[in-house]
């Protein structure tokens, strides 16, 4: 039996579960885009070519909920190629309204009846209730995303670089400090060369050439080894800089 693919967390899966449907998150992160250039406009944005990229030969079955553009055009695509063998959109409620109310109802029993009708079962009761699970609440340490969607992968990948970039919160204080101090003695040349290098080119030089050896690794540390080149540079002002100001 086919799985009931959804990409969004305001998919009604409780629903599909009572009729029958094992429903699986879609978060997958592709290698590339070549297939989804095959077949869709390459205007179309990243996040709807990754979704057409891991689609395809996988998903059979796929349940939508229309919150932009871009899953519209996600499935017309999809709806045009005729490889999906259920393939259902809802519209999203976006106020709580009556009129809103009232036509989320009746989408919501539209969609069961075709999946019920596709799949030839009827809604179960108690299945429905046992698809509400309580949310375990998160008591260790942890990292929180809002707005956007992320996969298990592209987590994975944050929590690993977040690490590598908070190296970077130890170093750029002193780097502003510096901007500010030459700043407030009114040299404005000296305030204005730390900011350049530490925003433009030192971050631009390691964010090219520090990938070549390391990596995404090299990507997450750019920002901290441009500071720590600023650091150099900040503290070498400093020290010729204190007789002249009579700062020590």
């Amino acid at each position: 039996m086919n799985k009931t693919y959804y990409v969004c967390k305001y998919t009604p899966i409780e629903l599909l579960t009572a009729l029958g449907a094992e429903c699986v998150n879609m978060n997958e992160m592709p290698q590339g885009f070549e297939l989804a250039d095959q077949i869709a406009h390459p205007n179309l944005c990243g996040f709807g070519k990754a979704l057409l990229a891991v689609m395809q030969g996988k998903v059979k079955e796929l349940v939508l909920v229309n919150c932009c553009d871009t899953i519209r055009s996600v499935c017309d695509v999809l709806e045009s190629s005729g490889r999906l063998d259920f393939l259902y959109m809802i519209d999203m409620l976006h106020s709580d309204s009556e009129c809103s109310r009232e036509r989320t109802v009746r989408q919501l029993k539209a969609l069961a009846k075709a999946y019920g009708e596709y799949r030839g079962t009827s809604f179960q009761a108690e299945r429905f209730r046992r698809a509400f699970r309580p949310q375990q609440k998160e008591r260790e340490p942890h990292i929180s995303v809002l707005g956007a969607r992320m996969g298990t992968e592209l987590f994975e990948m944050t929590r690993y670089g977040f690490r590598l970039f908070c190296v970077t919160f130890l170093i750029n204080g002193f780097n502003i400090f510096g901007s500010s101090f030459f700043t407030a003695l009114n040299n404005g040349l000296i305030s204005a060369v730390i900011s350049f290098l530490r925003t433009l080119v030192f971050q631009l030089a390691v964010v090219f050439i520090l990938p070549i050896f390391l990596g995404i690794t090299g990507i997450w540390l750019s920002v901290a080894v441009a500071e720590l080149l600023t650091l150099f540079v900040t503290a070498t002002f400093l020290i010729k800089k204190r007789s002249e100001y009579h700062y020590a």
